[in-house]
């Protein structure tokens, strides 16, 4: 994906960039505005052992915040990115 970036910044390459990644960037724009759409998921892997852990709970739940928090720029309805408060 940062390859692809990269490639259509230098002109070099049409690319499937998410949202939260070309939306922000005033040197691309879209091609095919409403006629292309890919829609993707997020998942969150740790093994059974360590879900008890604070540590990693404390992990998993502010990726899970921010992406909530963040759902508009990730799905391209917003170019703006939140930040969720710090502790």
């Amino acid at each position: 994906m940062v390859a692809h970036y990269h490639a259509a910044l230098e002109g070099r390459a049409l690319a499937i960039l998410p949202c939260f990644l070309a939306g922000p960037d005033p040197r691309l724009c879209e091609v095919l505005p409403g006629e292309v759409e890919v829609t993707r998921q997020f998942w969150m892997y740790y093994s059974e052992d360590l879900r008890k852990l604070k540590r990693i709970t404390l992990v998993a739940e502010y990726l899970r915040a921010s992406a909530e928090l963040n759902r508009p720029l990730l799905m391209g309805e917003s170019r703006v990115m939140g930040y969720l408060p710090s502790p």
